[in-house]
């Protein structure tokens, strides 16, 4: 799994990035973020991809899960994360 970094100039701090295909494990470590100290406002789940079908069912695309934090705290959710 590719975690992906990016610096925000604006707050300096960092913003790590990791898509999941399965629900699930996404949601998982959110929770273990969660249990770690990452704050809700540190932690960003969105959906990427999604689509309806001709025939009127939704695909699901990738989950998105970012992280955003000084150098420090980024370092210790990307190792919870991979």
């Amino acid at each position: 799994m590719e975690v992906l970094w990016e610096h925000v100039e604006v707050t300096q701090s960092e913003r790590i990035q990791c898509e999941f295909s399965d629900r699930g494990k996404a949601e998982d470590v959110v929770a273990r973020l969660h249990n770690a100290g990452f704050r809700d406002d540190e932690i960003s789940l969105s959906t990427r991809g999604g689509q309806t079908l001709a025939d009127g069912t939704f695909a699901p695309g990738a989950l998105v899960l970012s992280v955003t934090a000084d150098a420090l705290r980024a370092r210790e959710a990307e190792r919870i994360i991979s």
